[in-house]
């Protein structure tokens, strides 16, 4: 299990999702999206539903091998550069080999506050 996931268990046992920060940063994650070539090639966030249908959200993975599917691109980013280029009307859905943890927007916004 990755540090990340572990920290994901003991910020829902302690009902503090702040304590997932300090293993959110450090991370590098593979996100999934498209380069965008009527805009200097620059890429793109793949947008999705987010698992509640509440927002939008992107999809992340410290594992490339999860992200990666046929006719779409990906980046790699540390968490912090991750934090600060989701859209403003997005979450970030994290995939693990077994299951997924959620970053709500509002929980994004939060953390951003407090890099500040």
């Amino acid at each position: 299990m990755s540090e990340l996931k572990k920290s994901f268990e003991i910020a829902r046992d302690k009902n503090n999702i702040g304590l997932i920060l300090p293993e959110f940063l450090s991370a590098k994650f593979s996100i999934v999206g498209v380069n965008d070539d009527t805009n200097e090639g620059r890429f793109s966030y793949a947008l999705t539903k987010s698992p509640s249908n509440k927002e939008m959200c992107i999809t992340v993975s410290e594992n490339p091998k999860l992200v990666s599917f046929e006719k779409w691109s990906s980046v790699r980013l540390k968490g912090r550069q991750l934090l600060e280029t989701v859209p403003e009307n997005a979450g970030i859905l994290i995939v693990y080999e077994t299951g997924g943890d959620y970053i709500t927007r509002s929980q994004i916004n939060w953390f951003l506050e407090i890099l500040d």
